[in-house]
């Protein structure tokens, strides 16, 4: 287990499955990694959780509404600790295991209830008369059962091993994905020790159970599987200074963009900043900064900003997020007395530092309209997206779902091409019931990408009557016990489209699973033919033979 941050740990365990693929059956172990309540005082944790990752002097009395806990912070730490099982630990001994409901508006000392007997008390009395001693926080707000009892934080702990099922902060997320990594070599020797501590061998219940027999599992693990690896495409940018394009070879997945510019880099007349964090936590002078920061990383890959000084709007990120969006779009308008609204909205979480703003301008840009870069037609698997002869369109299409217990709404979204170079993208997006993982209205979306290809390859490339030949759909977010109903149902959607535009592409589907635990190592980690720097298989590396699980599609 971890240190605790911001009132969670992170904890490493082994994960097992076997999986049946073409003409065999093998058994996959890899890490994995959870996220848990912190263990002990619940004071301690929720003071961790309102801390916001800043260390600071623990004092219960922040947890205390009558010394300064705002409202909209006890709801959030309600929302954070609801369900957590917790011991009661009292000084008369008494102990009992509850689960928290939610959390009261007042201290222990103000917080009534009526009692058996019907006299009316405070939970502070209570406890005094009951246990025998006054409360040390009474001020402070109490937990809150199912059955409606109200208990002190104080006398309250907090069990061991309780994943945290809830959407966390980003600091915590990126904690996490700092806890994950290993080396490669590292993780390969703890996914060994794991192999050893299952002993798949010893088991008499898969003997017994299943009949199934199972020779020494280390002696033919890891599994040997060939591998290719693809070329990539040269890719072209504008040069500084010249008129031409600038050729660019990707190397390990990654290239430089020093001296070159963006394809088509379309200008920022206005914009504005919204910083979701306390002023006294992102200065304004911090937040002028970096609004210069923003408009040199733009000026340097060609997008030319011309507003210097964008609204800078401070929010409550626990505040009604489309109207401190419609707010900033109001000060935009207001501020040229045009009634036209910003033509970028940058919005700011806790912790964006300089590298994150220059890896999201490229991103930007794509959604101005312009395009970052072209791949050279006659490299890598350009050859086939920008075949002439077989015009090819690529969707992405993904769910995004609330947190679980949440009642909110899924969103859906589509991207597409529209340009024969397969790099100018539009997007649609919907909303839908929520968790539900099957999109609602792909029809819709599809088709009116579909429309805005052809129109866009005949008005703006100037081909008339030109239809994509073939369609690639790539699909992420699916579990595999959907796989099938994504086959049945949305590719049969996606052909009803085709045909009621009358168009007939061979279509390509493609689930992307990230969430899998598969894991590839290099035969060699330090051969640089086969592994990068870090040990990790060399970007573009494609494993398609030796593991082809069969899900019936």
């Amino acid at each position: 287990m971890s240190e605790p941050f911001m009132g969670i740990q992170f904890g490493r365990g082994i994960f097992q499955s076997v999986r049946a693929t073409l003409g065999k059956v093998i058994l996959n172990v890899d890490l994995t990694t959870a996220m848990f309540h912190q263990t002990g005082s619940l004071i301690s944790l929720c003071l961790e959780y309102l801390s916001g990752g800043v260390r600071q002097r623990s004092n219960p009395l922040r947890l205390s509404p009558a010394h300064g806990l705002p409202d909209r912070e006890r709801i959030r730490l309600q929302r954070s600790i609801a369900h957590i099982r917790v011991q009661v630990n009292t000084p008369s001994n008494f102990q009992k295991v509850i689960t928290i409901v939610k959390l009261s508006n007042v201290g222990a000392r103000n917080l009534t209830f009526t009692q058996r007997n019907g006299k009316s008390t405070t939970v502070a009395e209570y406890f005094k008369r009951v246990h025998g001693r006054e409360l040390q926080y009474p001020d402070v707000i109490c937990a809150q059962t199912s059955s409606g009892a109200s208990i002190p934080l104080e006398v309250l702990t907090v069990l061991p091993g309780q994943f945290v099922h809830k959407k966390v902060r980003p600091e915590v997320t990126s904690g996490m994905v700092e806890f994950s990594r290993l080396k490669p070599a590292e993780r390969m020797g703890e996914i060994k020790k794991g192999l050893k501590l299952l002993a798949h061998g010893q088991s008499e219940y898969v003997r017994n159970k299943f009949g199934m027999g199972m020779t020494n599992p280390t002696s033919g693990f890891p599994m040997t599987i060939d591998a290719r690896v693809l070329t990539p495409p040269r890719l072209y940018y504008g040069g500084k200074g010249t008129t031409g394009l600038v050729a660019v070879e990707p190397r390990n997945g990654s290239w430089n963009l020093k001296d070159k510019t963006l394809i088509e880099p379309r200008p920022v007349n206005r914009w504005c900043i919204v910083i979701f964090e306390a002023q006294d936590r992102f200065k304004p002078v911090e937040a002028k900064e970096m609004a210069k920061t923003i408009i040199g990383a733009f000026g340097s890959v060609g997008i030319q900003v011309m507003e210097a000084d964008p609204i800078i709007h401070y929010a409550n990120p626990q505040a009604d997020i489309s109207k401190v969006l419609r707010e900033a779009d109001r000060l935009s308008a207001g501020k040229h007395g045009d009634g036209k609204g910003p033509d970028l909205l940058v919005v700011v979480l806790p912790d964006l530092g300089n590298a994150e703003i220059y890896r999201r301008v490229k991103q930007v840009n794509l959604k101005l309209g312009g395009i970052n870069h072209k791949p050279d037609p006659s490299s890598g698997a350009a050859t086939d997206l920008n075949n002439p002869n077989h015009p090819t369109i690529v969707l992405g299409v993904d769910v995004m779902h609330p947190s679980l217990g949440s009642h909110a709404p899924s969103y859906t979204a589509v991207v597409g091409s529209v340009d024969s170079d397969v790099v100018k993208y539009i997007s649609e997006s919907r909303v839908q019931t929520g968790r539900n993982e099957i999109i609602e209205d792909l029809g819709g979306m599809v088709k009116n990408i579909l429309e805005n290809y052809m129109d866009y390859r005949e008005n703006i490339e100037g081909k008339p009557n030109f239809h994509p030949k073939r369609l690639v759909f790539f699909r992420g977010g699916v579990s595999e016990g959907q796989y099938q109903q994504v086959k049945t149902q949305e590719l049969q959607v996606i052909r009803e489209v085709c045909r009621s535009l009358n168009i007939q592409p061979k279509i390509t589907l493609i689930i992307v699973a990230k969430r899998h635990y598969f894991r590839f190592f290099p035969r060699d980690p330090s051969n640089r033919k086969e592994a990068d720097k870090s040990g990790n298989c060399l970007s573009g590396t494609v494993i398609d033979t030796g593991i082809h699980a069969s899900y019936g599609i």
